[in-house]
C-alpha cells in the first residue's frame, strides 16, 4: 500500500500524491519507497534515478506535495497543463483570496540564459498590459532559485481545442477575431508584438456581465507573450535574436521565416491564418513538413481557399487574403482599419447563423450543393490570387441578391473601451497624514497594518477630491481611474461613493461600490443614506481563513462617457456619467466597524495613437 498522505515525511507525501494522480501504482510506490530508504535519497530522487517517472512528472508532484513552496503567499492545488518549457499550476492567493494561475519553468529546461531571459521577458511584458482580452499578470518573482509568473486564472479552453469539434460559424469567428485584434492593438500601444498568435494561444471563456457580446460568443483572452518582441528602443535587449525564427511556422508571417524586420503586421498575418482555421476547421496550408511550409510561404502561395465552407461570403474571403498578404505593406496598416472592416461584416450580417460554441455538440454541416457557383469561383480565386478583388466584386453582386431576399439579422457592435493606463499615477494618501481628505465623520487615522504597510484606517466616512490628471503630450482625449485596496477589519461592510461632485456631500445622487464579507456589487442611490439600488451583478467573496490582511482591489475608471468598475481586475459593471465633471469626489464609508484602505491612487488613461505604416 502507498504511504499515508497525511504523513509528515515529504517522501511519503510525494508517493501519496503520485498515486493519487495515477502516475504510480501502489506496487510502484512500494518499490520506490524501498529504493529511497536503501539509498538514503528522497522519493523524488528515487523516481528520477530509477526512471519510473519523467522529470516533468517529478516536478509537478513536488509542487503538489509541497503546495506552499512554489511561490510565497500562494498554495498550489492542481496542474492546469504543461508545454515544452513550462508548467502552469492552479493556485490560491492567500492575501487577496483568489484563484490564480502560476507558470514556472521546468527545471530540466533551465539550461541556457536565453530560456530564463525569455521567461523574465514574458513577466515584464504582460505586466505592462491591462486589457479585457489579454491574460493579466499579477506577480513575478524567484523563490528557491525557481522563477514563477502569477497570472489571471481563465476558466475555459483554448481555441485550438475548441476547433477539434469542427469549424465555427462566421459571426462567432468574426467576434473572436475582433476581440483578439483589440487586445493586440493594446499591446501595440505599449510597443509589444506578440509574434505567436495562433488558436492555441487564444483562451475562450464565458463573458462576465457588462461585456456587449452576442449570446453564445465567448470572451477571448490572449495568452503566452513568451516570444513577444519589444519596440526598437528596447530591441538591444531583445530576448529573441532578430535573425532567429520565432513563433509557430503554420501561422507566422513570411518575414518571420526569413529574418526580415518584423512589426505588428506579422500579428495581423497570424490573425488571418487563425481566421481561416476558425472558418474551415483546418490550417491554411496542407503542408505537413516544415520545409514545405517554408517553401509555401516564401513563394507567396495563397491559402487553400477551397477548404472554406460555401457560406463564407466574398468580402470575408477577401479579408483573409488581405490579412495573409506576403508583403506586409499589402496587409491592413493597423488594427483600427481591421476592426472597422470586421464591424462592417458584422453589421451586414456576414454569416447569418450564430452558433453558440459553448452549447454546441457538433459542428454545423456545410451545405456544398446550395451554392456550387461560389465553390467554382473560390477555386478560380485560388489559382488567380492577383485578381481576387475583381472576382470578389463580381461575386458580391450575386450575394447581394440573396441578402435582399433573406435579410440578415444585424448585430449592434458597441464601442469597446480603448483607453489604458499610460504610466502616470499619483497617490491619494501619503501614508502619514490625512492631507487632502475632508469632511471626516468618525475616527480616521494613518496607521500600519499587521504586515507593516501604511494604510488609511477608520470608521464612519471621509471624502477626497479627485485631482485631474495632466493631459498627455500630443493627445487630446484621455480618461482616468482610481483604485484602492480594501480589508474589512471589524466592519461588516464598506462603500466607495463616486460619480458626483461637491460641495453638497449629503444630498448628491451618486454611484456606490458596496463591499461586504460575502459579495461586492455596483449600485446607485440618492444621497449618502438613500436607498441602494443595485445596477450590476454581485461577485461573491471567498471567506478569509487567514490572519494576514487580504486586500481586494477596487478600480473605478472614467472614459468614453462611462464609468467602469473592476473588482480584482474583473469588470463588475458600468454606468453612464451623470455629474457635471467638476469637483469630483471619492468618499470612503464604513458600516459596523473599522476598515483598512490601502494605497488609494489616481492614474491616467490615454488612447494609443496608431502609426499609418
Amino acid at each position: 500500500m502507498p504511504p499515508d498522505p497525511k504523513s509528515s515525511k515529504v517522501a511519503d507525501k510525494f508517493l501519496a500524491v503520485a498515486c493519487d494522480r495515477t502516475l504510480l501504482t501502489a506496487e510502484d510506490a512500494q518499490t520506490l519507497d524501498k529504493f529511497a530508504k536503501t539509498n538514503s535519497v528522497g522519493a523524488s530522487s528515487a523516481a528520477l534515478q530509477t526512471g519510473m517517472l519523467l522529470p516533468v512528472q517529478v516536478e509537478m508532484i513536488d509542487a503538489l506535495s509541497k503546495p506552499d513552496d512554489l511561490a510565497p503567499g500562494y498554495e498550489v492545488s492542481d496542474v492546469l497543463g504543461h508545454g515544452a518549457l513550462g508548467i502552469v499550476y492552479r493556485a490560491y492567493q492567500l492575501r487577496l483570496k483568489r484563484d490564480v494561475a502560476i507558470k514556472s519553468i521546468i527545471e530540466s529546461r533551465v539550461t541556457t540564459q536565453d530560456v530564463i531571459s525569455r521567461f523574465e521577458q514574458e513577466g515584464t511584458t504582460i505586466g505592462r498590459l491591462k486589457h479585457p482580452n489579454i491574460v493579466r499578470a499579477y506577480d513575478f518573482g524567484c523563490h528557491n532559485d525557481r522563477l514563477y509568473l502569477v497570472m489571471e486564472l481563465v476558466e475555459g479552453q483554448d481555441l485550438r481545442k475548441q476547433l477539434e469539434s469542427g469549424p465555427l460559424d462566421t459571426q462567432t469567428s468574426l467576434w473572436i477575431l475582433r476581440q483578439t485584434a483589440l487586445g493586440l492593438a493594446h499591446a501595440k500601444a505599449h510597443d509589444i508584438i506578440h509574434q505567436d498568435i495562433k488558436p492555441g494561444n487564444l483562451i475562450l471563456t464565458q463573458a462576465p456581465a457588462g461585456f456587449d457580446l452576442p449570446k453564445g460568443v465567448p470572451l477571448v483572452k490572449i495568452a503566452d507573450f513568451g516570444l513577444a518582441k519589444l519596440n526598437a528602443a528596447e530591441d538591444t535587449e531583445a530576448k529573441t535574436p532578430s535573425r532567429t525564427m520565432v513563433g509557430t511556422p503554420m501561422y507566422i508571417a513570411p518575414e518571420q521565416l526569413t529574418g526580415k524586420p518584423v512589426d505588428h503586421r506579422a500579428d495581423i498575418y497570424a490573425l488571418g491564418a487563425t481566421l481561416f482555421q476558425m472558418l474551415s476547421g483546418k490550417p491554411p496550408y496542407d503542408a505537413e513538413k516544415l520545409s514545405d511550409i517554408f517553401a509555401t510561404k516564401v513563394k507567396a502561395t495563397p491559402p487553400q481557399l477551397d477548404h472554406l465552407p460555401d457560406d463564407v461570403g466574398p468580402e470575408l474571403v477577401e479579408l483573409i487574403l488581405d490579412l495573409m498578404q506576403h508583403d506586409p505593406d499589402d496587409r491592413p496598416a493597423d488594427y483600427d482599419e481591421l476592426v472597422k472592416r470586421i464591424d462592417k461584416l458584422l453589421k451586414t450580417g456576414s454569416g447569418i447563423f450564430l452558433n453558440p460554441i459553448f452549447a454546441r455538440s457538433q459542428p454545423s454541416p456545410n451545405n456544398q450543393e446550395q451554392q456550387p457557383r461560389l465553390s467554382r469561383v473560390r477555386t478560380w480565386i485560388t489559382r488567380h490570387a492577383n485578381g481576387v478583388r475583381m472576382a470578389s466584386i463580381l461575386l458580391l453582386v450575386a450575394t447581394l441578391s440573396l441578402l435582399i431576399l433573406n435579410p440578415p439579422r444585424i448585430l449592434s457592435v458597441s464601442a469597446t473601451p480603448t483607453l489604458s493606463p499610460d504610466g502616470w499615477e499619483e497617490a491619494l494618501f501619503d501614508g502619514r497624514t490625512l492631507s487632502g481628505f475632508q469632511a471626516p465623520d468618525g475616527l480616521w487615522l494613518a496607521t500600519i497594518d499587521s504586515e507593516g504597510g501604511s494604510v488609511l484606517t477608520g470608521e464612519g466616512s471621509i471624502s477626497r477630491p479627485l485631482p485631474v490628471p495632466p493631459i498627455p503630450d500630443q493627445q487630446t482625449g484621455f480618461g482616468f481611474g482610481c483604485r484602492v485596496g480594501i480589508d474589512l477589519l471589524s466592519a461588516d461592510q464598506c462603500e466607495l461613493h463616486f460619480g458626483y461632485s461637491g460641495p453638497s456631500l449629503q444630498d448628491c445622487a451618486r454611484y456606490i461600490v458596496r463591499y461586504n464579507r460575502k459579495s461586492v456589487s455596483l449600485g446607485k442611490c440618492d444621497g449618502r443614506e438613500g436607498i441602494y439600488v443595485p445596477i450590476s451583478r454581485e461577485i461573491p467573496i471567498p471567506e478569509n481563513k487567514n490572519n494576514a490582511p487580504a486586500y481586494d482591489q477596487i478600480s473605478i475608471e472614467l472614459h468614453n462617457a462611462q464609468w467602469f468598475v473592476f473588482f480584482n481586475g474583473e469588470l463588475l459593471g458600468d454606468a453612464a456619467v451623470a455629474d457635471d465633471g467638476k469637483n469630483r469626489i471619492l468618499e470612503f464609508m464604513t458600516r459596523g466597524g473599522k476598515v483598512n484602505f490601502e494605497a488609494p491612487s489616481i492614474y491616467r488613461l490615454s488612447k494609443a495613437t496608431e502609426s499609418s505604416g
